[in-house]
Parts: C-alpha cells; structure tokens; sequence
C-alpha cells in the first residue's frame, strides 16, 4: 500500500493561530498555561507544547486554576464556561477561531430561524449553555419531548397522536441505556400521559 500526503497538508489556519498564541503566552507569561483540553488533536504537538510549559486540562479542573491562566482553543467554548472562568477569578487567554468567532455571532447557527419556531431559541440554550455532553442530550431531548405532547394536546386516536407517542418511545428506550434511572422517569411519565386522568378531571 501507497500512503501520499498531500504537499498543502497540515494544520487548518485556525489551529496554527492558536498554536503561536499559546507559544506566546508561554514565553511571555514565564509559567504554566492551561490549555482547556488538547490545543490540537496531534500528540507529538501535544507533547512539544507541553514542554514549553502548556498543560492540558478538563472542564473538571477549571476548580483548581484559580488565579491562572485558562487557555482557549482554537473551536472555541460555549459562554458558560467563559461565565465561570470569571466566577473563578481565572484569566483567560482566548485563541478562538475569528471564524467560529463568527459563526457563534451570526444567525448561522440557527439557520435564520430564531422567532420562527417556537423550540429553536430553547435548543439553542442547552446546545450553548450546557458544558456536560449528557446532560446537553437530556435538555434537547425534554425539548423534544415537550414539543411532541403539544402537537396533540387533547386527542389519543389520530396519526400525530401516534407518531407523538413513538417520539416518546423513541426516548425512553435512549435513555433506558444511557441513564437507566432517567429511562425509568421517562417511562413513568409517558405511563402517566396515558392514564388520561389528568384530563378526565379537567373536564
């Protein structure tokens, strides 16, 4: 087998920006910086940062660096942890990407849709708000959740009714594998949807 690599390639502009301001920050700061998780996905480049002085850290740490400095990579961090850093006294060094910059300020995100639909400004909070993966799912899929039981507010037998319920289904059995105690909230709640008491007494 044959392996050629491309003469133009190599890291993308925004990773090498990054990459000088951390060299920088290092040289001009004397001490260690704290990269929030690796500045690029290449150990050996890792490794020769690591060296200089720049040490890899997790969202988990973030308790610890009181008081130093916080380096951002190039794929940027959503505002929450920029809203912590400052609630930690943590200094943060922000090499973000003047494209994903940009990006994050622009409607792209939403595709023009924000005011239009009733759901996107509330998945577009758990997206950039949340730091935690899981707990980013769970949001989205509550929303999702939420918004399936509002396309059939009152009635059980016609089709939206049905695919209402797979949605729901759809869910519980997600998060019956990654959560079990959540999996079983979830399914005690669509138990409780369907008891139908609820809007019996309504009535």
């Amino acid at each position: 087998m044959i392996v050629e690599i491309d003469k133009n390639s190599g890291f993308c502009f925004g990773v090498v920006r990054a990459i000088s301001k951390a060299e920088a920050a290092v040289k001009e700061l004397g001490g260690e910086v704290y990269s929030l998780g690796d500045i690029v996905h290449n150990r050996m480049e890792v490794q020769r940062l690591e060296a200089l002085g720049l040490k890899t850290v997790t969202d988990e740490d973030m308790e610890s660096l009181a008081g130093r400095d916080l380096f951002i990579r190039a794929h940027g961090e959503p505002p929450t942890t920029y809203r912590r850093a400052e609630e930690l006294g943590i200094r943060v060094i922000d090499a973000t990407c003047p494209v994903v910059a940009q990006l994050q300020r622009s409607s792209a995100a939403d595709f023009g849709l924000r005011g239009e639909l009733t759901y996107v400004d509330a998945i577009l909070a758990a997206v950039n708000d949340e730091q935690n993966m899981v707990e980013k799912e769970h949001k989205i899929d509550l929303i999702r959740w939420e918004h399936a039981g509002e396309l059939v507010p009152f009635d059980y037998f016609n089709i939206n009714a049905i695919l209402s319920y797979l949605v729901k289904i759809n869910i519980v059995a997600r998060w019956a594998l990654l959560d079990p105690k959540r999996g079983r909230a979830m399914l005690d709640r669509i138990m409780a949807e369907l008891d139908g008491k609820e809007l019996v007494n309504k009535q």
